[in-house]
């Protein structure tokens, strides 16, 4: 979400060098990348190959282990290339560095409209309730967040213990330099677990407000949802 963010917000230029970075990575690699396995976390996608490269193509531990590390900076690179891709194709038409293209990145993140184009699944991030945009004063207030994420809140309290809703907002999580405001609960084991982010324009009384009601809004939602469906929450 941040690359998209910074589409729209800086309106820079796509570079189409950068595409040739995807000629470091093998062909017989890719082809065991899919598009939820790009959006795995570097460390968790190389564990992902080695795996894969010791069932499926018959390397022993050590070829395995050799071959991803020395695919580890252009792995990276081909992640970072399809999050741009992946950010252009959401961003569409839509002007870059506008209000309107921000819109409609929200709508193609809304639940509706990932359940449509069987985008959605449990680790998919989306936009919790309406997305607050007044173009007049430049103000931008959202939550995001995964299911599995929500559920976080909701697990605390099946534990019997009341929840310690941790917030902070910073301007230094993201490249971009916008507002970010995790949010999420503190375990007795004093692990903290995310609940969702709020991306705002504005740090004050109102954005908390906000992003914390669409986040528990959200998260009755799907609990409620998932105990309908009997599915495990």
């Amino acid at each position: 979400f941040c690359c998209v963010k910074g589409s729209t917000s800086l309106g820079f230029t796509h570079n189409e060098h950068i595409e040739e970075l995807d000629h470091g990575v093998p062909g017989q690699i890719r082809a065991l990348l899919s598009p939820t396995k790009l959006e795995m976390q570097p460390k968790k996608l190389r564990a992902y190959l080695r795996m894969q490269l010791q069932t499926k193509r018959g390397k022993t531990v050590e070829q395995a282990r050799d071959e991803v590390t020395r695919l580890r900076d252009p792995l990276e690179a081909y992640q970072k290339c399809a999050k741009r891709r992946k950010s252009k194709e959401r961003l569409g038409d839509a002007g870059r560095g506008t209000f309107g293209g921000l819109s409609v990145i929200c709508e193609k993140l809304e639940v509706a409209h990932l359940k449509a184009t069987n985008d959605f699944h449990a680790h998919k991030a989306f936009i919790c309730g309406e997305p607050l945009i007044v173009p007049e004063t430049g103000k931008v207030t959202l939550a995001i967040s995964t299911e599995n994420l929500l559920l976080n809140a909701y697990r605390q309290s099946v534990l019997g213990l009341p929840s310690l809703v941790c917030i902070d907002t910073t301007h230094r999580l993201v490249h971009e330099g916008h507002c970010c405001m995790p949010v999420g609960t503190m375990s007795p084991t004093q692990h903290f677990h995310i609940i969702g982010y709020g991306i705002c324009s504005h740090e004050d009384a109102e954005a908390h407000k906000y992003v914390l009601r669409q986040l528990r809004d959200a998260v009755n939602t799907v609990v409620a949802d998932r105990a309908a469906r009997k599915e495990r929450v």
